[in-house]
């Protein structure tokens, strides 16, 4: 990837994105991701020093080519596609803060290690598209998908501390395997050995085997 014409500083804040949106017309969803109208983005992409990209004071977006379509093959639901001019728009890289952005850090991590298949929540889904166009303009070979279902409650939330979900129980072993038993019933494995005298090893053993994409 050529830093110095992909990337462009934004200042932009979630506010200033909002109404931009609103001015257009376009309604911004509550407490989700919104489409960057391109505010920041210069007319025309010029070579920066790269001591400019230590600015810590603005957030650094990739500029998208146009018609950046992604497309690709879904362990689960088969062929996807997905429109990052549209859907997503110019993302940042690296916030204000000086962070880099989970869409970047998670790529060069997974690459980093060699990781083929990525098993993720369903909730991050709509990520892997900017993922796979990163891996592409970093020369990263792309992996295999599979985004699991998440366990919703009664308004349809997502477990965790903030919905003030119950523990997940992993005293021992005994008690770990309840939790797991949940979790396959869950994803609607059936057939898996329920005696009290099942190892875990074996219980795994026996889930890996029943799974089926």
């Amino acid at each position: 990837m050529n830093e110095s014409k992909s990337l462009y500083p934004c200042i932009c804040s979630r506010q200033t994105i909002a109404n931009t949106l609103a001015n257009l017309g376009i309604d911004a969803p509550r407490n989700q991701e919104m489409v960057y109208p391109g505010t920041c983005r210069p007319a025309t992409l010029t070579k920066n020093p790269p001591e400019i990209l230590r600015d810590t004071k603005k957030a650094w977006r990739i500029a998208l080519p146009k018609n950046c379509h992604i497309e690709f093959e879904y362990l689960a639901l088969g062929p996807q596609s997905q429109n990052l001019n549209t859907e997503v728009g110019d993302f940042v890289l690296r916030r204000s803060d000086g962070l880099f952005t989970y869409q970047l850090a998670v790529v060069v991590d997974d690459a980093e290690q060699g990781i083929t298949h990525i098993v993720r929540g369903q909730d991050l889904l709509s990520n892997t598209a900017r993922q796979m166009y990163l891996q592409e303009a970093l020369g990263y070979p792309r992996p295999e998908y599979l985004h699991l279902p998440l366990v919703l409650d009664e308004h349809g939330e997502k477990l965790s501390k903030q919905t003030l979900a119950t523990q997940i129980n992993t005293q021992d072993e005994k008690h770990a395997l309840m939790e797991l038993r949940k979790a396959t019933k869950h994803l609607g494995l059936n057939n898996l050995p329920y005696g009290e005298n099942v190892t875990m090893t074996e219980w795994l053993l026996a889930a890996t085997h029943t799974w089926k994409i």
